[in-house]
């Protein structure tokens, strides 16, 4: 498959979507509930979903030039300190150039 400009966009905006879909569910379920160790490779519901940021600033510096993360992948889990901060974090405004 060749990837498009076009493609890139639509899986942009899938992203946001599903984005915006986790930042209304995660900050309303138990703490305990997403901060419980289930096994699986980032360990949490959080954990996980600090490596989806993670990877999301990753392409964004790829595509755009901005800064790189802070740590690796598998110090992504560090990144944020709860699904507040999570979901605050990604709503930062697009580096310019990325719409």
């Amino acid at each position: 498959m060749f990837v498009t400009a076009d493609y890139c966009r639509v899986m942009a905006r899938y992203n946001a979507w599903q984005n915006e879909g986790l930042c209304h569910m995660v900050p309303a379920m138990p703490l305990e509930e997403v901060r419980r160790e289930w096994g699986a490779f980032f360990g949490s519901i959080l954990g996980t979903l600090k490596q989806f940021l993670w990877v999301d600033r990753m392409w964004r510096a790829r595509l755009t030039g901005s800064e790189k993360p802070c740590c690796g992948i598998k110090e992504s889990v560090s990144l944020m300190p709860d699904a507040m901060a999570w979901a605050a974090d990604l709503f930062l405004p697009p580096a310019e150039g990325f719409r």
